[in-house]
């Protein structure tokens, strides 16, 4: 990963999301969880710098591991559009989700705020606790 995430030639965002889609069809497939991608379909001339890309994939990363480790998902849609010069990337579970007004961010949703914040973007992190109702 480190030696994608710096080589110039992989500078474009088509380049990160083809690895990007990759990356995530693998893990989630091997977690038995099946993937959506819903992708552009030509952004070879959209640059992105090396440390970009690398915040960037590291913060979907963690989001992935995340949904692996906790949600007990079944399905996740990885969406990524671009307007008007911003890149959205939305990454969405059919997990568990859990109540944000008493969970503890833990370093990882942190370290994805954190991350996204210093690239001049931001995260935002929506969940719906799921509620087993008896009867």
């Amino acid at each position: 990963m480190i030696v994608w995430a710096v080589d110039p030639k992989r500078d474009s965002l088509q380049s990160f999301m083809d690895y990007i889609a990759s990356y995530a069809k693998e893990i989630l497939d091997a977690a038995g969880i099946f993937c959506r991608l819903r992708l552009p379909f030509d952004c070879e001339g959209i640059m992105l710098s090396g440390p970009v890309r690398h915040s960037l994939f590291l913060a979907v990363k963690e989001a992935l591991n995340n949904i692996i480790r906790h949600a007990k998902a079944t399905e996740v849609e990885l969406v990524m559009t671009v307007q008007f010069n911003q890149l959205e990337l939305v990454i969405r579970d059919n997990g568990q989700g859990f109540d944000l007004n008493s969970a503890r961010l833990g370093d990882g949703l942190r370290n994805m705020q954190t991350r996204l914040v210093a690239l001049g973007g931001s995260c935002a992190i929506i969940s719906k606790a799921w509620r087993r109702h008896n009867g």
